[in-house]
């Protein structure tokens, strides 16, 4: 299960980092700093972020979850960056198994610290997406569908309502934030 997960990721990540190597090239001919690799960073930050949040629902933080959550990403590490630039001590061992009202008050102070960057994402992708006039966003929603359809089922108990709590989370109002600026561009 875990490698259809990171199938399913490797989809929506190389959409991100074709559209983050697009632009890199193109504003480098302009002398404007862009980099790609910060382009899927705040990607992978969002992503992780989520996937915790959605993890808490059942308010048990899942091993098998938090080893799956670890691993997805290429880019960014949400752990390292609570302890940037929160100054926590975390791991990702001691996550699983943590006091879930604890985690979720750590999540809402890290959410607090990443909305800049949140907002930043949003507004780079719904421009490249529209300059691309591709279906960038599309085929990352289909990607990370399948990862919080997979990541719910993970712990061996395929709870919908788990799935449907990623609607709450910081990647998924990206997402919506990225259709709403698409949409008022048409």
């Amino acid at each position: 299960m875990i490698d259809d997960i990171i199938k399913s990721y490797g989809k929506a990540l190389i959409e991100v980092e074709a559209m983050g190597a697009t632009f890199e090239d193109i504003l480098k001919k302009k002398d404007v700093s862009f980099s790609k690799e910060y382009f899927c960073w705040m990607f992978e930050a969002m992503l992780q972020h989520s996937l915790i949040e959605m993890s808490c629902y059942d308010n048990v933080i899942d091993k098998q979850e938090i080893a799956l959550i670890s691993k997805v990403t290429k880019y960014a590490d949400i752990i390292g960056i609570s302890n940037s630039v929160l100054g926590t001590k975390l791991s990702w061992d001691n996550l699983a198994g943590s006091d879930v009202e604890s985690v979720k008050k750590w999540l809402n102070a890290l959410r607090e610290k990443l909305m800049p960057m949140s907002i930043t994402f949003s507004s780079k992708f719904a421009v490249f997406d529209k300059m691309l006039e591709g279906d960038s966003l599309e085929v990352v929603t289909e990607g990370v569908a399948a990862i919080v359809s997979l990541l719910s089922a993970i712990d061996g108990n395929l709870d919908k309502e788990e799935g449907k709590s990623f609607v709450k989370t910081m990647l998924f109002e990206a997402l919506g934030a990225i259709k709403a600026l698409l949409a008022m561009e048409e």
